[in-house]
């Protein structure tokens, strides 16, 4: 059966583009955050995690290619650029982006209680 109530705990993403790149916002409310992580590209999505999956190009009939960015409540960041050459889960390989403001991300963070990125074009 479908409720038609608005949920308790909202969740919000924004997305824009600029000339140098696009930004990306996440905004998610948790009255019972899990999260024990504290370290750079540690697996944050196995508990309470904002995700993205971006990927550009024809995703017909899956994205091949893609990034992955995780952010945890608490400030840890999970980034990758991976490649998924049968869009199922096995045969996956991912590489891990810098923790620190190269390649792809430039910026991640909690920003007014939100996730903020901005990536380059």
């Amino acid at each position: 059966m479908m409720s038609h109530r608005k949920p308790v705990q909202q969740t919000s993403v924004q997305l824009c583009y600029t000339s140098s790149g696009f930004n990306l916002r996440m905004n998610a409310l948790d009255n019972d955050i899990q999260s024990n992580y504290t370290e750079c590209n540690a697996p944050v999505f196995r508990m309470d995690a904002m995700e993205a999956f971006l990927a550009y190009g024809n995703p017909s009939p899956y994205a091949k290619h893609y990034f992955e960015l995780d952010m945890s409540p608490y400030n840890v960041l999970f980034g990758a650029s991976v490649y998924n050459p049968n869009g199922v889960c096995n045969g996956i390989q991912d590489t891990l982006l810098p923790c620190e403001g190269t390649g792809y991300v430039v910026l991640l963070h909690r920003c007014n209680s939100v996730v903020c990125a901005h990536l380059p074009r």
